[in-house]
């Protein structure tokens, strides 16, 4: 019994191109970069992804405070389009409404008392 040999061989030279030819292989020119692409990362922080496991209760407790608050404020257009304008009719999302219930902790101090209070009754701690 043989044993193969693994890897390149002299009549067929291993490549990570499949499908590809080996003789043909030229340098990819570089896409040109967008301008918006080029400005420093001070000027535009990337985005930071947020993800939380929840369960159906919670879920369907978040959707009803997104609706109230999308029903009390109503589409607003203030998202810009890409072209220089702004976008109408976008309803506000989970993240708007994180990011007002966390503004509203920051600044009202008996709002955070009073999330610190639900925390500790939700983990049942005095």
């Amino acid at each position: 019994m043989a044993l193969r040999k693994s890897g390149p061989t002299t009549d067929r030279p291993f490549s990570t191109d499949a499908g590809r030819s080996l003789a043909a292989a030229e340098p990819a020119a570089a896409a040109p970069v967008p301008a918006s692409a080029q400005a420093p990362a001070a000027e535009q922080p990337k985005p930071r992804k947020f993800t939380a496991l929840i369960d159906a209760e919670t879920d369907a407790r978040y959707g009803r405070l997104l609706d109230q608050l999308r029903t009390a404020v109503g589409p607003i257009a203030t998202r810009p389009d890409g072209s220089g304008r702004s976008r109408a009719g976008y309803d506000l999302s989970r993240a708007d409404l994180l990011r007002a219930l966390l503004a509203a902790a920051e600044d009202d101090p008996s709002v955070m008392t009073e999330v610190a209070a639900k925390a500790r009754h939700h983990y049942v701690t005095p």
